[in-house]
C-alpha cells in the first residue's frame, strides 16, 4: 500500500497549486505518509487531484487506479497495469 499511496502523492504534488483546496488536501496527504497513514494518505492526495485538475484529468484516473489496487490489497504496478489495461 505505501508504493500506491506514495505514487498518488506525486501525482498530486505535480499537478497542485501553490494555494487554495488543492494544496490543503496535498499538505494533509503528506502529513499522513509521514504518519504512515497510506490509505488515507492516497485519499488526501486524489481529493488534491480533483480539485486541482478534475475527474477525467488521465493523473486523477491514475491515482485512482492506485487506490483500487490499495482497496483490493494489490500493491505492485502489474496489478494497477492490469486492472486498468494501459501503462501507468
Amino acid at each position: 500500500m505505501k508504493i500506491a499511496a506514495l505514487r498518488c502523492v506525486a501525482l498530486a504534488k505535480r499537478n497542485t497549486a501553490f494555494e487554495g483546496s488543492s494544496r490543503v488536501c496535498l499538505d494533509d496527504a503528506l502529513y499522513l505518509l509521514d504518519q504512515g497513514d497510506w490509505g488515507y494518505a492516497a485519499c488526501r492526495a486524489s481529493r488534491s487531484l480533483a480539485h486541482s485538475v478534475g475527474m477525467g484529468h488521465p493523473d486523477f484516473v491514475k491515482a485512482d487506479a492506485f487506490m483500487a489496487c490499495m482497496r483490493m490489497g494489490l500493491e505492485t504496478l502489474e496489478a494497477v497495469k492490469t486492472i486498468h489495461g494501459e501503462k501507468i
